[in-house]
């Protein structure tokens, strides 16, 4: 199954990191869960 990378857009929707190392992950810093600083 291929996924699509989510948009930055999308990410930020969740209002928070997910954790799971995201190619566009727009929170600092990258890929800690619960994050919520925008860079």
């Amino acid at each position: 199954m291929k996924c699509d990378p989510l948009t930055k857009e999308q990410l930020l929707q969740q209002k928070s990191c997910c954790g799971n190392g995201c190619m566009n992950c727009p929170y600092e810093p990258r890929y800690v869960k619960g994050t919520t600083k925008i860079k």
